[in-house]
């Protein structure tokens, strides 16, 4: 690997550059380095080595930058002090040159390693960045394979030689756990193994301490995956044996079960309000010898057959959002390194992060994010809910897996693993409940920008986005909207009162809407300005795109004939500005409409929706999909009347439409397209908006409908009756039928978003200088608002990790009930 170019790296004011982080390499070959190890390696400029094994050697040295084994300061004779220090010094050269330094130690890093110790105390004292991450020690190996639980009833860990020369006592009746046995006196180093010629005086105050008949386990954690570990049973006195010593390397550890275990203290218990019953035989495994299933443990058994979740429960759901944050950060130093210097920065990278997961992260809140993470599976459901109402590819894939599994009866359970697969943890039917209380609640869902007819005559333009309402574009002041009623009075702020009903692809019955009708986001009802009388019948109709007929009913597509002209077609450069470029004429009746671009007629073109399209694959010489207007907006200098824009691709055989609108007309033979097309741009975005509305609801009402198929299936493979034969059949068919409607819509919204983009209202512009203003109004007023606003949620946070600290203490203290209830009158059985 080649070396980092240069001697020095800049750095931030007040940052000393360079630094150090020690990971460590597990016990087993390369099996157990963490992510965060790893990551660290792979990042790092320079890294220094010293594993066990040459696989990890080779692991390490394919990872990293630039790698530097540490085995060869070692020597048959030398001093390991020595070794250790210069194996210290050697990073803290590089570091102090700059460098972002890694040391990798075999095993866990601060476990019988004094070189890590040493280079991270003194890089730190030189004020460098210096940090220890943990890593699997032959200890954590030891107490997996012999099944120990260091807290039954405890557990002390030795080095032998420091045994010896400081006399330590020893914890007899806990887990002992004695390392470098092999190198008992022993301070210098050798190639080929310690001769471990003081390992009598060690066996010597074995015998003194525990006797010649304690067991002792001679343990050696395995170092492959394919390798069993060294597990051999003995007693003290077989350790006399020069066979069995023989045996003992450098590696090895000894482990001691305890010699006498300690009964329990009724002082103690009294100071703790405990009740001791007769005192049992204390033990230190997880049941009584030889009984596995005691009375208590078969009432628990026997329990699980009625267990409930409790109401209190909360599954842990992360985000998908959240959870990619997370990752970044756990997985990618130089991302967590660039967090921390700026917080805001990185959040501002991070899509779809809710306004608490933010401030969670901003504050690094174990309590807060703990509390982001524990929502339901109808917070869940209702995130599904807004991203498929604005993401057409979603919705259609939403409705893929429906059909898929309809009259299934394990139908909801393979629904929900792709929905969990998507990154939704939630299930069919809470998605459906969520739809409904987003259509019942959350105005929002309705965002488009909604022409009008009133009293038989072109009404007023509603603007909805992101929930806020604008008549003629003017923000409605305090306006209710409940079971997909929008409705406000007039006051001082408010010219108007109305209360409009709004619906997508069905009627107020909730059935579809008659074949041949608009069934895009649309309302009706009564309409009418302060000082007037309110209307005796319902005389407003709006739908997005061109004003619907002045007559109640389902509202009718508008004509093909409303677009017949003559257009001046304009083409977007390179340099994002459009020029002029040739004509497009729209003629002949209803019946049999011609289009006809160039002086050439387009073939097999379709009409659905207000928009045009045409493909290179039916024998035209360009591919294009374009949306109709009227423009009525005067306020940026552009021509009114009917216009398009859409997207286009010259050339025959399979033309390519792109991405992005570049294609626009309007009426005449003007030079220039008016100044903008922003009008129209912007009318395409909401018509876009619409389609996708379509798709999702489509997808949704498919899923009641499918939900219902399963649930016959069910009823039906549970109790196999003719009635429940039929009432499956019935459901089937119904969902196939509402299949075949979702396909419809698809298919037609094809015309309109040929790229099934996905689309937020919230992205597009405001739409008149009074939204312009109002936003500048919420934006000021935000700004005013952000310092009571960063107090009180500091307060709600601090709230949030006291719940959840509170959270966590309840767990523990149902535990601890628990054990008071079953265990504590018999503590003697409990060694804590």
């Amino acid at each position: 690997m080649t070396s980092p170019a240069g001697r020095r790296k800049p750095t931030g004011l007040g940052v000393r550059p360079g630094r150090l982080v020690i990971v460590g390499s597990g016990i087993k070959s390369m099996s157990q380095f963490t992510l965060e190890a790893l990551s660290h390696i792979e990042q790092a400029d320079k890294v220094f080595y010293c594993v066990a094994d040459p696989a990890t050697d080779t692991f390490i040295e394919k990872h990293a930058k630039e790698a530097v084994d540490l085995y060869d300061l070692y020597d048959d004779g030398k001093p390991r002090h020595q070794t250790y220090t210069q194996m210290a010094e050697k990073m803290l050269r590089e570091v102090r040159q700059g460098f972002y330094v890694v040391g990798c130690f075999y095993g866990h890093p601060g476990v019988f390693v004094n070189p890590s110790h040493r280079a991270i105390a003194i890089a730190a004292n030189e004020g460098f960045s210096a940090v220890m991450l943990p890593g699997v020690s032959a200890e954590d190996c030891l107490f997996a394979d012999l099944l120990v639980d260091p807290s039954r009833p405890g557990c002390q860990t030795l080095e032998a030689t420091d045994l010896l020369l400081r006399e330590r006592p020893v914890a007899t009746h806990c887990h002992v756990v004695l390392f470098q046995v092999g190198a008992v006196g022993d301070l210098g180093f050798n190639f080929k193994g310690f001769k471990n010629t003081k390992f009598s005086v060690l066996v010597k105050r074995l015998l003194d301490i525990y006797g010649p008949e304690h067991p002792v386990v001679h343990y050696v954690a395995s170092q492959l995956s394919t390798a069993a570990p060294l597990i051999q049973r003995y007693t003290i006195k077989d350790l006399q044996r020069q066979e069995v010593a023989k045996r003992v390397t450098g590696i090895s550890t000894f482990y001691f079960p305890p010699k006498n275990m300690l009964t329990s203290s009724q002082t103690a218990a009294s100071s703790l309000g405990l009740v001791l019953r007769q005192e049992k035989l204390p033990y230190t495994g997880p049941f009584a010898p030889d009984q596995p299933y005691g009375e208590r443990e078969v009432a628990a058994v026997k329990a699980l057959a009625v267990h409930k979740t409790p109401k209190n429960y909360v599954k842990s759901r992360t985000s998908p959002a959240l959870y990619n944050a997370l990752y970044q950060l756990a997985t990618n130093p130089t991302v967590a390194a660039k967090f921390k210097a700026a917080p805001a920065k990185f959040l501002a990278t991070q899509d779809g992060l809710k306004k608490n997961e933010a401030l969670a992260l901003k504050r690094s809140s174990p309590g807060a994010l703990r509390l982001a993470m524990k929502v339901t599976s109808s917070d869940i459901a209702m995130q599904f809910v807004q991203a498929e109402l604005r993401d057409p590819k979603l919705a259609q894939a939403y409705a893929a897996i429906l059909k898929a599994n309809q009259a299934d009866k394990d139908g909801k359970d393979k629904i929900a693993t792709w929905l969990k697969n998507q990154g939704y943890d939630t299930t069919p039917d809470a998605v459906y409940q969520a739809f409904l209380q987003a259509l019942n609640q959350d105005l929002s869902v309705y965002d488009s920008l909604y022409a009008t007819t009133l009293d038989g005559g072109t009404g007023p333009i509603l603007l909805i986005q992101k929930g806020i309402a604008s008549v003629n574009g003017q923000v409605i002041d305090q306006p209710t909207y409940a079971a997909s009623t929008l409705s406000w009075q007039a006051s001082d702020k408010n010219p108007s009162t109305a209360v409009l009903h709004f619906s997508v692809l069905t009627a107020d019955d909730g059935k579809p809407l008659p074949a041949g009708s608009y069934v895009g986001p649309q309302f009706y009802g009564s309409f009418y300005l302060k000082g007037n009388s309110p209307p005796s019948a319902t005389n407003i109709f709006g739908k997005v795109g061109v004003a619907p007929q002045p007559k109640p009913g389902p509202v009718q597509p508008t004509p093909i004939s409303t677009w017949f002209a003559t257009y001046q077609t304009f083409i977007k450069g390179s340099d994002g500005k459009y020029a002029k470029d040739d004509t497009l004429t729209i003629g002949g009746d209803d019946t049999n409409a011609t289009v006809t671009y160039k002086g050439a007629a387009i073939q097999n073109y379709t009409y659905s929706n207000e928009t045009i399209s045409w493909s290179s694959t039916n024998g035209n010489q360009s591919s294009a999909s374009i949306a109709f207007f009227v423009n009525s907006d005067t306020s940026k200098g552009a021509t009114t009347g009917n216009q398009f824009i859409g997207k286009f691709a010259p050339g025959g055989g399979t033309a390519t439409l792109p991405t992005s609108n570049n294609f626009f007309g309007q009426i005449g033979s003007s030079s220039s397209s008016s100044g903008s097309p922003q009008p129209s741009e912007a009318m395409a975005w909401f018509k876009i908006i619409a389609n996708n509305l379509e798709v999702a609801f489509a997808s949704m009402y498919l899923s009641e409908k499918v939900i219902a198929g399963i649930k016959a299936a069910i009823k039906f493979f549970k109790t196999p009756t003719a009635e429940n034969a039929q009432a499956l059949k019935d459901a089937t068919a119904e969902a196939e039928e509402s299949g075949e409607a979702q396909d419809a819509v698809a298919e037609e919204a094809v015309e309109s978003n040929p790229g099934a983009e996905a689309m937020e209202p919230g992205d597009i512009p405001a739409q008149t200088e009074a939204a312009e203003a109002a936003e500048a109004a919420e934006a000021a007023e935000a700004s005013e608002a952000a310092e009571a606003a960063e107090a009180a949620e500091a307060a709600e946070v601090a709230e949030a990790e006291v719940a959840a600290e509170a959270d966590v203490v309840a767990e523990a203290d149902v535990v601890a009930e628990a054990d008071v209830v079953a265990e504590v009158e018999v503590v003697a059985e409990i060694i804590i």
